[in-house]
């Protein structure tokens, strides 16, 4: 993880020396997460918000690094203690740090993609702590559109988790649609 980290700043700062352009910024948005797992499970909405900073080259290429809190999780229905159907929720939230490869068009739209490392913050079953059992890193890939103009943006990404969650045996899932402000 630190060669990866070194690597990225090692980059980062050659690019910056070849007329790229830094930017950093405020994002927030939504969240539709839902754990795929064996057990059958429903969307549950949430939300996102912090911190991007990027990178543009002069060639139509641009590297953006975030740091988010993002609510995840899912609902599953079940039988309470009254032995009625009702709606358990997971509620999962993360600090998340995607690392993203940008290819730009029409200078104002681009594709996205790359990993993105999680670190569980809490985790709530029925009311209760449930964090212990979960594991405590969750690596995703993510994928998106953008619209990015000077002062603003706006996109649509999915993240695909490819480690599982921990004891439930199931992998997060998650489509955000996320608004922006460029600050310098």
């Amino acid at each position: 993880m630190k060669r990866i980290v070194f690597i990225i700043f090692l980059f980062a700062g050659f690019m910056a020396k070849s007329q790229s352009i830094f930017r950093w910024g405020l994002v927030g948005g939504i969240n539709a997460s839902k754990i795929v797992a064996d057990t059958k499970t429903k969307s549950l909405n949430g939300f996102h918000a912090g911190l991007i900073g990027e990178i543009k080259t002069p060639i139509h290429y641009g590297f953006e690094a975030d740091v988010l809190i993002s609510s995840k999780g899912t609902a599953v229905e079940g039988l309470n203690a009254n032995l009625e159907n009702t709606i358990f929720y997971y509620k999962l939230n993360y600090l998340d740090c995607p690392i993203l490869i940008k290819r730009y068009f029409l200078k104002v739209l681009n594709v996205q993609a790359g990993p993105q490392f999680s670190y569980l913050l809490t985790a709530n079953f029925k009311d209760e702590d449930i964090k212990s059992k979960l594991n405590a890193f969750d690596l995703a890939l993510v994928a998106g559109l953008e619209l990015d103009a000077k002062v603003a943006k706006a996109s649509i990404r999915y993240n695909y988790g490819i480690t599982e969650i921990g004891e439930m045996n199931g992998i997060n899932s998650v489509l955000q649609i996320t608004l922006g402000i460029w600050i310098n």
